[in-house]
């Protein structure tokens, strides 16, 4: 006897993961006409549930920093020279993570670095990320990288010399980098900060003092006043009884602030009595040079600007003597 063809229906029912990571399930319930057609016949319905993998959000960060517009080439920071940082930044959880973005902070003088989206190392089936975008979605796995500039200018240099608040003192620029996302309910995990996290450009740090001395037969205020014995240094073979006026213009001829800045000069007139250069004047061009008490200490000495201090000494019968 030939039976009627049966017709079966398998009815499958999917479950979803919860934020909660519930067990995934599924029930499955098989049906079917009998031969006589007198009913249906129906199974018990059979459940399977798979749990899967602990969410455990992880991300990761490494970034390095590289002068990529290099003035001189001398492969250290100076005013106008642009430092490039890459991130590469890192999935390293079994969850996807959203809003993918990192903040960047320095103690450079300018606004710190702001990571734009550049590349994929690894996609890992990740959404397209748009290039220059500040976040992006990553799956387990993926790879990103992300860069940023930064323009040292010259405050970044005058910092390395003590000056300017909140700036770098230790004659570079040090950046530290975390990455963040968020996975489900919107809870946000970040990058540990470690040695990786880290980057640091050595800036042209260059403190250098010149001293140019002259000796007159009028004396400094004169010569500033701009008299026509300005620029006529002493003669020689001048006579005992002679007072010689000393100049000494010390010039900060670095790209840095020095301070405490004094000078001493060593006398061969002998054995005739010499007095140390005083302090007379500052030519405070950038407006942030200073002595505070007028003495022969100048506190702070920026790029550019000029101390001068001034001095005399009065020819001896014994200078004579000694020049035979």
């Amino acid at each position: 006897m030939r039976l009627a063809a049966s017709t079966a229906a398998v009815a499958l029912a999917i479950g979803s993961v919860s934020p909660a990571f519930a067990d995934v399930t599924n029930t499955a319930t098989a049906t079917g006409s009998s031969p006589s057609g007198t009913g249906d016949v129906t199974d018990a319905s059979n459940t399977v549930a798979v749990d899967p993998v602990d969410a455990a959000p992880g991300i990761s960060i490494l970034k390095t920093a590289v002068i990529t517009t290099d003035g001189d080439s001398d492969l250290l920071g100076d005013s106008g020279d642009v430092v490039t940082y890459t991130y590469t930044v890192t999935n390293t959880g079994t969850t996807s993570l959203l809003s993918v973005d990192i903040v960047d902070t320095h103690d450079g003088d300018g606004a710190a670095p702001s990571p734009l989206f550049a590349s994929w190392t690894t996609q890992a089936g990740s959404p397209a990320a748009t290039v220059g975008a500040s976040s992006i979605t990553m799956y387990p796995g993926a790879v990103a990288v992300f860069t940023a500039t930064y323009s040292i200018n010259g405050n970044d240099i005058l910092a390395a010399g003590g000056t300017g608040v909140g700036l770098s003192v230790d004659n570079d620029i040090d950046n530290s980098a975390v990455a963040t996302g968020d996975y489900f309910n919107g809870v946000t995990t970040t990058s540990v900060p470690s040695a990786a996290s880290l980057a640091s450009v050595p800036l042209d740090i260059d403190a250098v003092l010149s001293v140019a001395k002259t000796a007159y037969e009028v004396d400094y205020p004169v010569i500033a006043g701009g008299s026509a014995s300005a620029t006529t240094p002493v003669a020689v073979d001048r006579p005992v009884g002679t007072v010689i006026y000393y100049v000494y213009e010390i010039t900060n001829s670095g790209n840095v602030p020095i301070t405490n800045v004094t000078i001493n000069d060593v006398h061969n007139g002998l054995p005739g009595p010499f007095t140390q250069p005083v302090f007379f004047a500052l030519t405070n061009t950038s407006g942030l040079s200073n002595n505070a008490g007028s003495d022969a200490t100048v506190e702070l000495l920026h790029p550019g600007d000029v101390a001068i201090y001034r001095t005399s000494y009065t020819i001896t019968q014994d200078d004579v003597d000694q020049n035979q």
